[in-house]
């Protein structure tokens, strides 16, 4: 009787304690990842969440789950609190974020918020067979039955981010996936395979095409800083200096380049190669703040007379008619950069007669610079 007891005992304690095995920390998970050849899931939480907690109690819990988790991913459980590289490099904004990688460390899924025991099982299971589609031989009747498949098992928020990541994950499907799945693809995403195959329809609307090239340059700028010299390069050819109407949305490419990952050395270099291009490239934008926002970090870290040199010979292109606050203001700078204070002031007076006719609040760079003006 006593052992039957013991027994129990044993049974009861082990199955309450039944929950996925997680990492505490990324590099050794990778590295098991990559040994095993098996795909990796990290759950990005934070200790203030109720969401999170909740998964913590009822999911990862549920001996079912555990058994198929354990068996099928190396799992790896990341603490906001402490993986701040992490969460900048994946962009993470809300609680608990649930990413898939392959042992490449390529991105096979990702979503946000809790989910039912049911529901993570099946999603679970649904990586597994999306991951067997990027080697496996192009079918498409079988990727499209999956994805209904899959649509009926995932809550709707989750299915969309099943297509966004499946678009990414499954380049050779990009076609057939917005065909039948454009209207949960936004603009951006749309525009990888449109831009790539240089879609004709698309270049009837200039401005439609050009509003899309930047939305999808953004979200990959953000993504990866090693982007934004294509992203440069991209925009040099759509001639955005012509159209008012996209002014706003170029403008916010650099304010999202220029306020993210400022620790990073290579990050910083491109940005000044974006910087420098784009004061020179589009003049002209008439978003102050963000403008402002670049010329501000240029004069923090560009220390090259030619920089300045290339302002002047640049402005002096444009018929002073057309010039706005902004340019006058940093033409003054790059005149006193190269030493020519008496002109520098003119500008700066200009300038703020044009903020006080357009009832702008204006304070002039140079006044606000650390220059020795003694030398």
């Amino acid at each position: 009787m006593k052992t039957i007891l013991l027994l129990v005992c044993l049974l009861v304690s082990f199955s309450s304690e039944a929950s996925i095995n997680f990492y505490k920390t990324y590099g050794k998970a990778v590295k098991e990842s990559q040994k095993t050849d098996q795909l990796l899931f990290v759950d990005f939480t934070a200790s203030w969440c109720g969401p999170c907690k909740r998964l913590e109690s009822e999911v990862f819990s549920n001996d079912v789950v555990s058994d198929y988790y354990n068996a099928k991913f190396i799992n790896v459980q990341l603490d906001e609190k402490y993986n701040g590289k992490l969460k900048r490099e994946w962009n993470v904004q809300a609680y608990p974020t649930l990413l898939f990688f392959d042992s490449n460390k390529e991105t096979v899924y990702r979503t946000t918020g809790g989910m039912s025991a049911k529901m993570f099982l099946e999603l679970g299971k649904i990586i597994v067979e999306l991951h067997n589609y990027r080697d496996n031989s192009y079918n498409e009747e079988a990727l499209l039955s999956f994805l209904k498949v899959s649509s009926n098992q995932l809550a709707d928020r989750h299915f969309k981010s099943l297509i966004k990541s499946a678009f990414y994950y499954l380049p050779a499907y990009q076609s057939l996936m917005i065909d039948h799945y454009g209207s949960l693809l936004e603009a951006d995403y749309r525009m990888e395979t449109e831009l790539k195959n240089g879609n004709m329809m698309l270049r009837k609307s200039k401005i439609i095409r050009d509003k899309f090239a930047v939305n999808y340059f953004i979200k990959h700028a953000l993504t990866d800083p090693k982007y934004i010299h294509v992203v440069n390069e991209k925009l040099k050819g759509l001639g955005f200096e012509e159209l008012d109407e996209v002014s706003a949305y170029l403008c916010t490419l650099p304010y999202y380049l220029l306020s993210n990952r400022q620790d990073e050395e290579v990050f910083v270099k491109e940005k000044l190669v974006f910087g420098k291009s784009f004061i020179l490239n589009y003049p002209s934008c008439k978003d102050y703040g963000y403008k402002l926002l670049i010329f501000s970090f240029l004069l923090e870290n560009v220390h090259s007379i030619k920089f300045y040199e290339d302002i002047i010979e640049t402005f002096n292109k444009i018929h002073k008619d057309e010039w706005n606050v902004l340019m006058h203001d940093f033409y003054s700078v790059a005149l006193f950069k190269l030493d020519q204070k008496e002109m520098a002031i003119q500008h700066v007076t200009k300038a703020n007669e044009l903020a006080v006719a357009e009832k702008l609040k204006y304070r002039p760079t140079l006044s606000v610079l650390k220059i020795d003006k003694d030398k």
